[in-house]
């Protein structure tokens, strides 16, 4: 038959012919592509904080660390500013030479013949510090940052351990007062530290810090630094993705 003979000339193993044209060549796209879910800062934050105590006069005669407990509040103003206050419970230990002990005119009863050569101190204290927070490097999960401000001391217990001369002889002798002495605003705080989200609402944080006498605390107008490192846990209550 004609489509026979046609069919006859051709190998039919050979084969197809190829074509020059390029075919397009498509890939599949998802629809409703969404970019990474990103954490919006929280304007708020509630931290948790403790940290040793190192209490002295002058930066002489060093003694045994104290202790700090306490909350703070922050709020986030500016993308880089916090403010923050609270309260911290603080045992301050510390000892001072006499002359560095300023206590009312009328404490020493028996005149010139008192020489006061050292005061051991044991105070605890309710430390209300306010302080403005400046980030100066932001990272996806952490920031180191540098803060500043002023704090007041409620003095709630004040111990003294008294070394004296009495007309040229040695005595000891133990003196407390109580919820007697409040200093506003008597103490500068400075710190830096680093802080790292765990979660998108936790996050942890170290901050060494000073504190700086602008001045005088206590019953004897000490005028006493502190210093040591912050250790905290921050909760962000209103933490969300955009």
């Amino acid at each position: 038959t004609a489509v026979y003979s046609q069919l006859a000339g051709r190998n039919i193993n050979a084969a197809p012919p190829v074509s020059n044209a390029i075919e397009p060549v498509f890939s599949p796209v998802p629809f409703n592509i969404q970019p990474p879910a990103q954490t919006v800062p929280s304007r708020f934050g509630i931290r948790l904080v403790v940290a040793p105590d190192l209490s002295t006069v002058g930066f002489r005669q060093f003694t045994q660390p104290g202790t700090n407990a306490g909350v703070l509040l922050e709020y986030r103003f500016a993308p880089r500013w916090l403010v923050s206050g609270g309260g911290i419970y603080t045992h301050k230990i510390y000892s001072a030479e006499g002359k560095d002990y300023n206590p009312p005119p009328d404490y020493w009863t028996e005149g010139p013949s008192i020489y006061l050569a050292n005061v051991d101190a044991r105070c605890r204290i309710i430390d209300l510090p306010l302080n403005i927070r400046y980030e100066i490097a932001q990272r996806p999960r952490g920031q180191w940052f540098v803060s500043g401000g002023a704090s007041s001391y409620i003095m709630a217990r004040e111990d003294y351990d008294y070394k004296y001369y009495k007309n040229n002889q040695y005595r000891e002798t133990s003196w407390s007062i109580n919820r007697s002495n409040n200093h506003f605003f008597a103490i500068g705080n400075l710190s830096f530290g680093y802080e790292r989200a765990v979660t998108r609402r936790f996050s942890w944080q170290v901050e060494p810090y000073m504190k700086l006498p602008l001045g005088g605390v206590g019953f004897g107008r000490i005028r006493l630094i502190s210093s040591g490192v912050f250790f905290s846990v921050k909760y962000n209550p209103f933490s969300r993705k955009w």
